[in-house]
Order: C-alpha cells, then structure tokens, then sequence
C-alpha cells in the first residue's frame, strides 16, 4: 500500500510543476501504457502462482526503470534550466522509484524467485516421474 500512497504524492509533485510552468496539458505515455499490457500478458501467461509472481516482479520492474529514467532525465534537465525547486521535487520521485526497484529485487531474490525455481523444479520431476510411468505402460502393452 505504501507504494500506492507514493505514486499519488509522485503524481501531485508532477501536477504542481505543470501548473508551475503553465501548462495544463496531460501526456498519454504510450511506452508506459505498452509497458502495463505486457506485465498483464505476463500474468496471463505463467503459470502457477510462483512462476507468475517472479515474472509479475521483473515486469513491475520494468515499470519502475523506465520511471526512474524519466525522472532523472526530467530532473538533469531541470538542473540545466536552473529550475532547483523543480529539479528537488523530481529527485524526490527518483530516489522513491529507486527505493521501490531496490525492495522488489530484495523481495524477489530473497523470497519469489527461490520459491518459482523450486516449484518449477517440482512440476519437472513430476513430469519425468509421468513420463517414466507413461514408458513401462508401454512396454507392457507391447509385451502382450
């Protein structure tokens, strides 16, 4: 939740630069908008719960990188025109996506990824125990 808490005061920071700098026009971000339909593919696509929460973390990660270049293009610009309260208020939305990517990969190597290497590990065995199975019951219909 305190994600979700974040990307409000993330978003009213950006709402007060554009008012700030006169502009009221709003910016349909299409790579972002790509970005958020391939982490639902990637949610319809793996399966087992496991599986989809490691692939779940690497496509919010995604998201995340391509936040934190934005902001830190934004802010090296900011710096350049001399826009210091600006160049503040961005860094602050950069050090908070950072943050987050730094707490997703601690989540993921710590907890999700060893979990989907071990249920994957699982549904493998199983498969070769079937496919085993599947062998001798051959065999034996070929025996008689």
């Amino acid at each position: 939740m305190r994600h979700h808490g974040e990307a409000r005061v993330q978003r009213e920071r950006l709402d007060r630069l554009v008012q700030r700098h006169g502009t009221s026009q709003t910016h349909a971000d299409k790579a972002m908008q790509a970005l958020i339909v391939e982490a639902q593919r990637t949610a319809l696509l793996l399966s087992g719960n496991a599986l989809r929460d490691a692939g779940l973390i690497a496509a919010v990660q995604k998201l995340e990188h391509y936040e934190i270049a934005a902001y830190g293009g934004a802010a090296a610009l900011a710096g350049q025109l001399g826009w210091r309260d600006d160049q503040r208020l961005l860094h602050q939305s950069l050090d908070e996506k950072k943050r987050a990517d730094a707490e997703l990969t601690q989540l993921a190597e710590d907890e999700i990824n060893p979990a989907a290497a071990a249920a994957e590990e699982t549904t493998e065995a199983e498969e070769e125990a079937k496919a085993e199975e599947e062998g001798e019951t051959k065999a034996e219909v070929e025996k008689a």
